[in-house]
């Protein structure tokens, strides 16, 4: 019987890692302007236990408790919303809703340069990456959907400092994937 060669195939993406939303505004640099901020705030109560009466216990009841409840706020940020328009209502939300700020994470994100001549969209995904000392299989990143216009590589991805992702997919009787990252520098595509 013959052995099957091995499928191989190498796919990239460019990738930010995944910071609350608002850190993420914060330290944006400014020549880089949001077209559009999808965000999403999560937050899970603890699970409470009840007290069990006397009479309860008596009769073989051992275990009360209220399951957590969890909260959920969405929205998005249109059309070049001033940064601190999009932190102070990121905070509000967070009052509101009692929501910590580091819950809130970016969901889709549509950024372009000061001209603006190019455009980057970016969407909260899944890559097979497995880091040191992490029982992980999947590392969480903002990945790059679609770049347009003219020089994008060189006027947001290396300014952001985004990181090429790397996988290499080999096919025998099952799929092996196998990914790496790099830091994007000016220059290099």
């Amino acid at each position: 019987m013959k052995k099957k060669e091995a499928e191989t195939t190498v796919v990239s993406q460019y990738c930010l890692d995944v910071v609350p939303t608002i850190g993420f505004i914060e330290k944006l640099p400014k020549k880089i302007r949001i077209v559009t901020l999808a965000f999403r705030g999560t937050f899970r109560t603890g699970r409470r236990k009840l007290n069990i009466p006397e009479y309860l216990k008596r009769v073989g009841v051992n275990t009360a408790s209220e399951t957590a409840s969890q909260f959920e706020v969405r929205g998005v940020f249109k059309n070049n919303m001033q940064r601190d328009t999009m932190i102070s209502t990121l905070k509000q939300t967070s009052r509101t809703y009692k929501i910590p700020t580091e819950k809130f994470m970016i969901e889709r994100l549509v950024l372009s340069d000061e001209k603006p001549t190019c455009t980057v969209s970016f969407r909260r995904m899944y890559k097979q990456i497995r880091l040191p000392n992490d029982k992980r299989r999947k590392k969480l990143v903002l990945g790059m959907v679609i770049g347009e216009g003219k020089n994008y590589h060189d006027n947001i991805l290396a300014v952001l400092s985004a990181k090429k992702i790397s996988c290499t997919l080999a096919k025998t009787e099952r799929t092996i994937v196998l990914c790496s990252e790099e830091v994007v520098v000016r220059g290099r595509k």
